[in-house]
């Protein structure tokens, strides 16, 4: 048991350095998060969202989805804004191993995000799929895994 507990932080380090290097960059995208690390289980929760204006009225954005571990890989959405606010759209791409026959198979969701941003906060609704969920979301200098 004490070779593993430093092969795990090996691990760790390693795809928080691969994901640092990957980082949005702050000149071009405005952060906005509200993802917490539990002290309990050292599970990661919640979304971040890297957002950008183009040209127009348009945004591109990267959504990340934090579901027990930081998932350094952003969805990638683009939309419009309007007086009623942004709303984003994308697919989400994850690719899974189906057990018990550990087979690899690729699962696509659309993505959804419609709110109002502010320079200080981003208030809306997530739809991933089916699910959908309102959130809340507060300005950071970047996201969670460019900062460990």
């Amino acid at each position: 048991m004490k070779f593993i507990a430093p092969f795990i932080q090996i691990l760790v380090f390693m795809a928080t350095a691969a994901a640092v290097d990957e980082c949005p960059q702050a000149a071009t995208y405005r952060f906005f998060s509200n993802a917490f690390l539990s002290q309990e289980t050292g599970d990661v929760g919640g979304f971040e969202l890297a957002l950008a204006a183009t040209k127009g009225h348009g945004y591109e954005a990267l959504l990340y989805v934090y579901e027990g571990v930081a998932n350094k890989d952003g969805i990638s959405l683009a939309g419009d804004h309007d007086r009623s606010g942004i709303s984003l759209h994308g697919d989400w791409r994850e690719e899974l191993v189906e057990y018990p026959s550990k087979r690899r198979i690729t699962q696509t969701r659309p993505v959804k995000l419609d709110g109002k941003v502010s320079e200080d906060d981003f208030h809306g609704k997530v739809q991933i799929g089916s699910e959908s969920r309102q959130i809340s979301l507060h300005r950071v200098s970047q996201i969670w895994l460019c900062k460990h």
